[in-house]
């Protein structure tokens, strides 16, 4: 696969992953609050979101990290795959067990889905031949 489009994709995902890392990092609030849900006043629950916001910007980090860092790039490129793929999935057993979300969160779904399946691509389509971190040498 082309390095370009590794690049690409991995900037677009790492992109996404920290913006809303950060949104919902330092304003848990204002995230929650646009699905119409109140949570002011609950510390832990705004721990937890704080706790899951600052680990989708280290997602991101990882993801942007394989644009600077060649040999890192297979890496990254796995990490954004489990990385969506897990959001993808439980998404998906969520509106199985609970029923049709907002359109905010399905729109979410579908941009994760994507993600995640074009991730798996880059994965399948990538050689372990081109990233000279996984050479052992004797």
């Amino acid at each position: 696969m082309k390095c370009k489009t590794i690049q690409i994709y991995l900037f677009i995902s790492g992109l996404i992953l920290i913006t809303v890392g950060s949104y919902i990092s330092f304003t848990p609030l204002d995230y929650m609050n646009q699905f119409g849900i109140q949570v002011s006043g609950n510390t832990s629950l705004l721990s937890d979101l704080r706790a899951m916001g600052g680990s989708l910007i280290v997602f991101g980090l990882i993801a942007l990290w394989g644009n600077f860092h060649k040999p890192a790039q297979l890496t990254s490129l796995l990490v954004s795959s489990v990385v969506y793929s897990a959001y993808a999935i439980f998404r998906l057993i969520a509106f199985t067990m609970d029923g049709t979300p907002e359109t905010l969160i399905i729109l979410a779904s579908v941009i994760e889905l994507t993600l995640a399946i074009s991730g798996w691509y880059l994965v399948a389509h990538t050689t372990n031949t081109t990233y000279t971190s996984f050479e052992v040498h004797p």
